[in-house]
């Protein structure tokens, strides 16, 4: 009888152990779900300025027009490729 009652002892330590992290993790999800719809707008806002042929606001960082452009262009490439991959995987 005894052994039954350490059993059911060791099972709710677990249990409540198990319930700590689930919560812990729900609270960890709830925060990526919040950055998540952050960076989502922010995405939205600059795709907004980049389809009204507005460049993004400069943040100051000290990179000049031509380093701009190439960073501009490798990402437009990357875009392609990407968009490349895409078309042949729904294919």
């Amino acid at each position: 009888m005894q052994d039954l009652s350490t059993r059911m002892d060791v099972l709710e330590q677990k249990i409540q152990k198990l319930l700590q992290k689930m919560s812990r993790i729900q609270g960890e999800n709830q925060e990526l779900i919040t950055e998540n719809n952050k960076l989502k707008k922010e995405l939205q806002e600059v795709n907004i300025k980049l389809s009204n042929n507005n460049s993004p606001e400069p943040v100051g960082n000290g990179k000049s027009d031509e380093e701009l452009l190439r960073i501009k262009n490798e990402l437009n490439q990357y875009i392609e490729e990407v968009e490349e991959c895409i078309n042949m995987l729904e294919s």
